[in-house]
């Protein structure tokens, strides 16, 4: 778990230290409402927000390059239904859980780094949806690094077929391997690669490969700015970039988050977070 350095805890630094907690907790309460209010229920009147534009969007793509000739889409098999343009087939996307990038917290200086396990969970509003959960899971070894994470969009539809409420889910995933390049002071530069998929209940689930860079820029134990891209390929020429910037006090972080596929709108909005090192 990220510490507090102990000290004059009257000195500038700490009340530094405070303010920027007092900042981070009224950002992470504005967020807060800002998913419960101001998204909550994406669109009504059986209308799709964002989430639903882009899984139709995403599953038009699919089967105009799954079928040869094109044409009128076709029910894939199993059980479930058509509604608003997306196949429902009640079962939910089970990716797991992304919020931050493959290192966690400020770099340990030494002739050797000692191996350190970072997680983190997330929660983003999504503009013209709902919501996101994320979370993070790395492990790091000196300049290497392990990491797995993803995210998991919804979207409430009121007044869908025969007047019920549906829910359209999403998710997007990867495991990566991650190399630190390039160290300046507090400041790393890592490059990353691996594979990622993504599902809905809206298309079917589809895989390939991932690549990425990240940049991590720790001045205090306490503070931390994270930024990173990441171009995802998959099965079908289907094809998505995800982007994000945070903003760390201590354990909790704000930031903003884009996912974009090669059609539809993008997926974007402001998130916050709670991350821990061991």
């Amino acid at each position: 778990m990220l510490r507090t350095r102990t000290g004059n805890h009257g000195s500038p630094a700490h009340a530094m230290r405070r303010v920027l907690l007092v900042v981070a907790g009224i950002s992470l309460a504005a967020a807060t409402a800002h998913t419960g209010v101001a998204h909550a229920g994406g669109e009504s009147n059986g209308r799709q927000g964002t989430l639903g534009q882009v899984t139709g969007a995403v599953r038009e793509h699919i089967e105009s390059r799954s079928s040869p000739g094109g044409g009128a889409p076709t029910s894939p098999g199993g059980h479930g239904h058509w509604y608003g343009g997306n196949y429902d087939t009640h079962c939910p996307s089970c990716g797991p859980f992304v919020a931050a990038s493959p290192v966690g917290g400020p770099s340990v200086r030494g002739p050797v780094e000692p191996v350190r396990v970072s997680l983190s969970l997330g929660l983003q509003s999504v503009e013209g949806s709902d919501a996101a959960v994320s979370g993070a899971a790395a492990v790091r070894m000196g300049g290497f690094a392990l990491a797995i994470e993803g995210a998991q969009y919804f979207e409430r539809v009121a007044g869908g077929a025969a007047g019920s409420d549906e829910t359209i889910y999403m998710d997007i995933w990867s495991m990566r391997m991650a190399g630190r390049v390039l160290r300046l002071g507090a400041g790393e530069l890592w490059i990353e690669g691996g594979m990622g998929g993504t599902g809905s209940s809206g298309f079917e689930r589809v895989s390939g490969t991932v690549i990425g860079a990240a940049f991590v820029h720790a001045p205090g134990r306490e503070i931390s700015l994270r930024g990173g891209a990441r171009y995802y390929v998959f099965e079908h020429d289907l094809q998505a970039t995800e982007a994000h910037a945070d903003f760390g006090v201590s354990f909790l972080s704000v930031g903003y988050r884009v996912l974009a596929f090669g059609v539809g709108p993008a997926l974007h909005g402001p998130g916050l977070g709670v991350h821990a090192e061991f």
